[in-house]
């Protein structure tokens, strides 16, 4: 009689599985990106000393070469009609002058406040929503687009919700321990939950700097009308 062994069957669908990925990766273009920020910095070597604004993203290469690669946010516009993209500048020089972006290979790629333009900065702000705009990354190799990359989106929202629900549990940790050097108190920050990282607010975040530069007193007013509406 025919038998089936179930230990082997197991570890032929996991060896099946495996060498699924690995010819994936080899054949394929496959990109994970492992940072994602968006906010408001000062450097003594950018923009004078002046605070800027600041988009970034970290890219891993997972799968074959590109070569001349370039990433462009794009979104649909909130009218509707068409989309509009800007270029991020590669903040990551490729060693020996060969522009290839290899397997392993991890890229930077952002926009920063002081490199944009009148019309770049209105474009922006155009972008009101991430998620029903469908802001997206656009990797080009060789000027043909190689991959897009989604930024928020159903998922994006999902760990955004988990992360503030996993920072409250986490605050309730957090103890004093001791004081630093100055004498300030320093506090223990455990993550007893993990924190995930998302695409969707640091892109939200870089804009909304945008638009306080472009009309603070606005800005104000509304913060403080927020306020007086938590009041009552």
């Amino acid at each position: 009689m025919f038998q089936i062994d179930p230990a082997a069957c197991v570890l032929a669908v996991i060896a099946l599985i495996f060498a699924w990925r690995v010819e994936r990766r080899n054949t394929r273009v496959v990109l994970k990106i492992m940072e994602c920020e968006g906010s408001s910095q000062r450097s003594v070597d950018e923009n004078n000393c002046q605070i800027f604004h600041l988009f970034r993203v970290l890219i891993r290469n997972n799968g074959i070469i590109l070569h001349n690669p370039t990433v462009a946010l794009k979104f649909n516009r909130d009218d509707g009609r068409g989309t509009l993209s800007l270029k991020l500048r590669q903040l990551t020089e490729i060693p020996n002058g060969a522009n290839e972006f290899a397997k392993g290979m991890i890229a930077e790629f952002a926009l920063k406040s002081y490199h944009l333009d009148k019309v770049g900065v209105d474009w922006l702000l155009s972008l009101k929503d991430v998620d029903t705009q469908k802001a997206r990354l656009v990797v080009c190799s060789q000027e043909y687009v190689a991959a897009k990359i989604r930024l928020g989106g159903w998922s994006d929202r999902a760990l955004r919700y988990w992360n503030r629900l996993a920072f409250r549990f986490n605050m309730k940790f957090w103890r004093k321990r001791g004081a630093d050097e100055s004498g300030q108190p320093m506090l223990y920050t455990p993550k007893i939950l993990p924190i995930f990282m998302t695409t969707g607010c640091p892109l939200s975040n870089f804009i909304n700097e945008l638009r306080r530069d472009r009309n603070p007193t606005a800005q104000g007013s509304e913060n403080t009308r927020k306020t007086k509406d938590r009041r009552i």
